[in-house]
């Protein structure tokens, strides 16, 4: 009886209630997920201006010991160093930040599809429940008849 419910409701386009509860909780998975990786992302952000000022800061003294001796030039060349290590950190943290930005709206995406799956299944659902009230409603109309019928005769 149950394996031919659930064909007839599969037949119909409907979903069980625990595949319902099963997208629902892959729903509230995802949306946590999408909260992490949107914590991340502004931790990169952040992670990322700071290497940004700190090449910036670099490059500035780069620019003020340009005039000096040339043992200030020597400092000068192992600031410029540690400044171009700055940019190609910050160039890969921004890297980093774009991919997880992308895998968030990725996410993002998948959780629309669940929750559109989930109001659709919860539309199924509420048009099975009215469907089976009109089924209960025209078998007591039935047995109504039946026990007057049953009645009239005896």
């Amino acid at each position: 009886m149950k394996a031919t419910m659930k064909r007839v409701l599969g037949a119909v386009g409907l979903v069980s209630e625990a595949r319902l509860l099963q997208m629902t909780e892959e729903s509230r998975r995802t949306s946590e997920r999408v909260k992490s990786l949107e914590d991340r992302v502004a931790s990169l952000r952040q992670d990322a201006e700071t290497w940004k000022q700190r090449h910036d800061e670099a490059a500035a003294k780069v620019r003020e010991w340009k005039g000096t001796a040339a043992e200030a030039r020597a400092d000068a060349e192992r600031l410029r160093a540690g400044a171009e290590h700055a940019k190609a950190r910050a160039t890969e943290w921004k890297a980093r930040a774009d991919a997880i930005e992308q895998e968030k709206q990725n996410l993002r995406a998948r959780l629309e599809d669940v929750q559109r799956s989930a109001i659709a299944a919860r539309d199924y659902v509420m048009a099975i429940e009215a469907k089976l009230d009109l089924i209960e409603a025209a078998i007591q109309v039935l047995d109504s008849r039946t026990r007057e019928a049953a009645v009239t005769r005896t």
